[in-house]
């Protein structure tokens, strides 16, 4: 009999296990898509092209594309005992283009950068805060930024080419309160905070031109190590989202985005801060069950 017994309680244990693993997977995946523009000013700096600062407009596309099993609307359950449902995956496209000019007014330049996140975050609070709900997430993941600068005025060195490519530790909180009596609609308040922790970046030296590098073959350490301390770069993002109808939100925000290297004798920064305006469609997947 205490055999038996045993087999038992160890078959009702490995039952209940796979029904909670079973559970996990097949629970649903919320998508968030998230599509935004933004316009403000940005200050620009390059002493490969100029040893003078550079103040203009800024314009910007970003995509926001998140995949999480727990979503604001879902129940809490699905997060109470698995790791693996707290796990949440954010990509972000976000294009740029600026165009400044000199405090002479003499003399323009214009930009463009494309940067790309990945983000793993892992879902660390999830409670009842008044009326709504708080969530506070952490994560990383790869960063990749292209871009250049162009300098109308220059005639040697007329451009410079930005490439990067980091790791980033990134930071989220969000707060969901439904509004009304019916809670049919409600308002979504998110900020991100993400900063480079290491990676690479390209960079001439001071004096050295595209063609001794690329033609001849001048090497000399044009691809630098950065951190905090030689690259100190962060972007701020505080955005609120009001619900049209189940679906479907209306975003305006905030964004700083605070780019800065000191290498290999050369300093950039360009530093920006926009309005934003989007549309935010949700959408939930709910794996197949036979």
């Amino acid at each position: 009999m205490r055999t038996l017994l045993t087999l038992l309680l160890t078959l009702a244990a490995l039952t209940a296990l796979h029904a909670q693993q079973d559970s996990v997977r097949r629970a649903p995946i919320v998508i968030t898509r998230a599509t935004q523009v933004g316009m403000g000013g940005t200050n620009v700096l390059d002493t490969y092209l100029s040893t003078e600062k550079y103040r203009g407009l800024a314009v910007a596309f970003l995509s926001d594309v998140t995949r999480e099993h727990d979503a604001h609307g879902l129940p809490s359950r699905l997060t109470e005992w698995s790791p693996r449902a707290r796990w949440m995956r954010q990509m972000v496209h976000h294009a740029a283009l600026h165009r400044t000019e000199n405090r002479a007014g003499n003399a323009t330049e214009v930009g463009g950068s494309y940067r790309f996140r990945y983000v793993w975050q892992y879902l660390l609070l999830r409670q009842q805060w008044g009326k709504g709900t708080l969530r506070l997430a952490a994560g990383a993941g790869p960063d990749v930024q292209l871009g250049f600068l162009y300098n109308m005025r220059n005639g040697n060195n007329p451009a410079q080419a930005l490439a990067w490519l980091n790791i980033t530790p990134q930071v989220m909180a969000d707060y969901y309160a439904p509004l009304g009596r019916k809670g049919r609609h409600a308002l979504y308040v998110r900020y991100q905070w993400a900063m480079p922790m290491v990676g690479l970046r390209f960079a001439p030296h001071y004096g050295q031109s595209y063609y001794e590098l690329f033609v001849e073959n001048h090497y000399d350490h044009n691809i630098v190590l950065t951190w905090p301390f030689n690259a100190p770069t962060m972007t701020h993002q505080l955005t609120a989202d009001y619900t049209l109808r189940r679906g479907l939100r209306l975003r305006a925000g905030l964004m700083a985005d605070l780019r800065q290297a000191r290498v290999n004798g050369l300093k950039y920064h360009e530093w920006t801060t926009q309005m934003l305006i989007g549309i935010v469609k949700c959408f939930i997947l709910t794996p197949y069950q036979p």
